[in-house]
């Protein structure tokens, strides 16, 4: 629990989106902590690439095409991790 941020839904609502949560984040932890945030929609992953400070994202729920998509639109600069409506 102590090796790494994990940023769930539930804190990018509470904060009031993307950039909120990972600006709020990047003050508060240390720049050698990873930081992995939760996305489900392309846009969103779009909006974490643009603020930057997550070292991973979390492709939650999404089919195999927005898995794809989202994977391409990373293009390596970030890992990925998949979970929900996996099989």
């Amino acid at each position: 629990m102590s090796d790494a941020i994990l940023l769930k839904d539930n804190h990018i609502a509470a904060t009031g989106g993307v950039q909120a949560v990972l600006e709020a984040t990047k003050v508060h932890a240390s720049h050698m902590m990873a930081v992995e945030i939760e996305v489900d929609a392309l846009e969103q992953l779009d909006e974490v690439l643009k603020v930057g400070g997550a070292s991973v994202a979390l492709l939650d729920n999404m089919d195999l095409a927005t898995r794809r998509e989202a994977v391409g639109r990373v293009d390596g600069r970030m890992r990925t991790e998949a979970s929900g409506n996996v099989t």
